[in-house]
Parts: structure tokens; C-alpha cells; sequence
């Protein structure tokens, strides 16, 4: 059977369960149901049993007509375009080729020396990443989380923790940036904290804390972060962000009943237990804890 016929069979309805569905394999189909559709939105004459077939057949003409009237025009650049992407491609290809990315699970920590021989320790649940090929340029690092930074004298080194920048030449500082927590303390040297709403240099015992949109500022005695010895210490520091970090110390989840998350504490806990660490925090707040499952530990206030 010709092509006009079996077109012809299909719009009278007149094809057999075997024809249609060959007629419905076809590459074609989706072109010709499309057109049927979208005939749908007008009123048929009464006279028009060979005239649609013919009026059909016209319309697949002009539109193949215009169809191959675009493809001369919009090929070349169609070419071009897909030599743009290919060269795009490859070009990010090779320059994220060069990005270095460390990062640490819960309960874990990491050591670091950067291509000038700058130290870094990267605490739990955090992720650093800076570009090696390019280093000699520009010491810039990537900072989600909490590290200790010992850099190496040389050129201007940034640590960008998301919208805040730590700028310094030589030093020892710790950065620790997580939801609503912004910290930095500076053990040696000179740091430059550059935020949205503030520019702070620290000298050594400087400490710049943004809690919940509020700046604190305050002095440290200690001369490196405890973290780094497995111990976490906190000053006046809201309990929901002492949770957050036995939750990334210990990979446990933390749930709360009836407590005051905004309350402050000042204390610490040691990494190599997680009920000894959950006593030191619970105890001094009045707060008792039970574990629901192994990884799981729910907070209650302790009314006796």
C-alpha cells in the first residue's frame, strides 16, 4: 500500500489492528498525530472527506519545505555553536582539573600541606578545596566548616568561608564557619576578617565571633585550638551549636524536648567517648539524655 493510501485508511479510521500498529511504529507518526491535534481546535465541514486528505498532504509539504528552509539557514551556526560548547567544555575540564578538594566525614580529621608549605588541620564534617596549578599566583582556599590554618610567609593568603574572607600573610589562625556560627581566632601574627557588615584585624588572642547576626568580640588564652587535641571547648556559646559539634564528633543525631537551644555554655568535651562528652554538656545545663537508638540521642529537661 502506497503512503498517500495508508494516510488516507488512518484519518478515515479505516486501518486494520495489524496496519495501525505498524502505522503507529513509524518515525513519522508523532509528526502526523501532532498535526491532527492541533486540528482538533477547528470545526470540520461536512464536505470534507477528500479535501482533509488533500489539505494534509499540503500541510506536510510546506511544513517539510520550511523545515528544510531553517536547517540551511540555522546549520552553520548550529556547527558553531557545538564547536563553542566543545571548547567550553574541555577548557572547564581542564581548569577544575587542577582544583584540590579535602573532606572529612563525622568523627574524622585531617592533615594538610599546601604547595608552599603552609599546614592545615580540617576538623570533622568540613570540606577545604584550593587550586594547585595555580597556587604561586593566588593562595586562596575554600572553607566550609572548621580548620587551623599554620601559613607559610609569602604572598596575601585567603580563606574564603563562603561570604566572609580571612586575609593574611603569615600566621596561625582557626576558622570555624557553620550555620548561624562565624569564628575566628588568631594565634600568631595578624588576621584580617573581612565580612558584609564588618573589617576586623585580630592580634594574637584576638577573637571574632558572629553568632545569629551578632558580633561578639573576646581575648583566648589558648595558644592553638583544642580541637586539634580532641577536645572541643566552648565560651558562651549557644547550646544548639555545642550539639552540632558532638553530633559531628561522635556521628550521632541529637533530638530535643522542651529545651532552651539559646542557652549559653561554657565548657567542653573530650572526643573519645560520647556519654562521657554528652555528661560534660548535659550536666552543667541541667539536662538529661537518653539514647533512643545507637546513633540516635534525645535531650529532655531534667525535672528532678
Amino acid at each position: 500500500m502506497d503512503n498517500d493510501n495508508l494516510i488516507q485508511k488512518w484519518l478515515n479510521g479505516e486501518l486494520s489492528e495489524a496496519e495501525l500498529r505498524d502505522f503507529e511504529q513509524r518515525d513519522d507518526f508523532e509528526y502526523y498525530q501532532s498535526i491532527i491535534e492541533n486540528a482538533q481546535n477547528f470545526k470540520a465541514s461536512h464536505f470534507e472527506t477528500v479535501d482533509d486528505f488533500e489539505t494534509f498532504k499540503a500541510k506536510k509539504l510546506v511544513a517539510q519545505t520550511q523545515k528544510r528552509s531553517l536547517t540551511k539557514v540555522w546549520m552553520p551556526l548550529l556547527k558553531v555553536a557545538a564547536v563553542f560548547i566543545i571548547f567550553i567544555g574541555l577548557y572547564m575540564f581542564f581548569m577544575n582539573d587542577s582544583l584540590t578538594t579535602i573532606t572529612t566525614v563525622a568523627s574524622e580529621k585531617t592533615n594538610i600541606t599546601l604547595p608552599d608549605a603552609s599546614e592545615i588541620v580540617l576538623n570533622a564534617k568540613s570540606s577545604l578545596s584550593y587550586d594547585e596549578n595555580n597556587w604561586n599566583d593566588d593562595r586562596t582556599v575554600n572553607l566550609l566548616g572548621e580548620a587551623y590554618f599554620k601559613v607559610a610567609k609569602g604572598k596575601t593568603f585567603d580563606v574564603i568561608a563562603q561570604n566572609d574572607t580571612i586575609r593574611v600573610l603569615g600566621t596561625q589562625f582557626n576558622v570555624k564557619k557553620r550555620a548561624n556560627y562565624f569564628e575566628v581566632t588568631c594565634y600568631e601574627g595578624s588576621v584580617k576578617v573581612i565580612t558584609k557588615t564588618h573589617q576586623n584585624i585580630l592580634a594574637p588572642g584576638d577573637q571574632f565571633v558572629i553568632v545569629n547576626n551578632q558580633l561578639v568580640e573576646r581575648k583566648s588564652s589558648d595558644f592553638k585550638p583544642n580541637w586539634t587535641e580532641n577536645i572541643s571547648t566552648f565560651s558562651a556559646v549557644p547550646l544548639q551549636e555545642v550539639l552540632a559539634e558532638l553530633e559531628r564528633q561522635f556521628d550521632v543525631s541529637i533530638a530535643t524536648e522542651n529545651i532552651n537551644s539559646e542557652q549559653l555554655f561554657t565548657g567542653g568535651f573530650q572526643h573519645d567517648d560520647v556519654e562521657k562528652a554528652l555528661k560534660a554538656v548535659t550536666e552543667p545545663m541541667n539536662i538529661r539524655f537518653e539514647f533512643d537508638t545507637e546513633k540516635r540521642v534525645i535531650l529532655h529537661e531534667n525535672n528532678q
